[in-house]
């Protein structure tokens, strides 16, 4: 309880362009996200769709993890997906010392450097907020910004395809929405047919982060 009040109260003082919940509304454009992989199976399955609809999307990585798998990390960039820093262990930081967040965080930033450019957006587990976590990213100038999302799909193995499509029709994502998905589950692997064909009958196509909140690089 007291860690979601303290998110409300960051979410409300603190401004959007610091901490991004979602994008421009100008284009018809959504970010679909994917947190806590990668995982071998899994997460190139997911890439492999996205692309043969023309779709990207950004995973945000568990340090750990990608480690162990670099040419799959490497394949999520090579395909035009992007990868953002997920922490090394996946602990929620709102219970961990100042030093073990930075170290969550640095640690992450080489493992993903050894193999693709450093990450352009963090995404703390659970999106668990804290003033500890802000000063880090204040003091390290934020040099990849926070980013949480405007629509959630929470824990997809425990639901049936048909309960996540009918979470994603009740949002009914629109032109800026960040959407957080998983793919540490083949759940992912069989619902994102649907997922996209959802995208398609809202005229909608899914970016990588960086293309939805920066468009004037792109």
């Amino acid at each position: 309880m007291r860690t979601k009040g303290i998110k409300q109260i960051i979410k409300a003082v603190i401004p959007s362009a610091l901490i991004r919940y979602r994008g421009p509304s100008a284009s018809r454009r959504v970010a679909l996200t994917f947190d806590d992989g990668p995982v071998p199976g899994i997460t190139d399955e997911v890439v492999r769709s996205l692309t043969a609809r023309g779709h990207r999307a950004t995973f945000f990585v568990v340090g750990q993890r990608a480690e162990s798998c670099p040419a799959l990390v490497k394949e999520i960039v090579d395909s035009g997906c992007e990868v953002g820093n997920h922490t090394y262990s996946h602990l929620p930081l709102s219970r961990v010392s100042y030093n073990q967040l930075a170290s969550e965080v640095e640690r992450t930033d080489r493992i993903l450097n050894r193999n693709v450019a450093g990450p352009s957006w963090f995404r703390p587990p659970g999106g668990g907020l804290s003033w500890r976590l802000l000063l880090y990213l204040w003091r390290r100038r934020i040099k990849a910004s926070p980013v949480l999302w405007s629509i959630c799909v929470p824990h997809e193995h425990r639901k049936s395809q048909a309960e996540i499509l009918d979470i994603l029709r009740t949002a009914a994502p629109g032109p800026g929405d960040i959407v957080l998905l998983h793919d540490d589950h083949r759940t992912i692997v069989h619902v994102l047919p649907a997922i996209l064909d959802l995208l398609d009958e809202r005229k909608l196509r899914s970016v990588s982060l960086s293309e939805l909140l920066e468009p004037s690089f792109y």
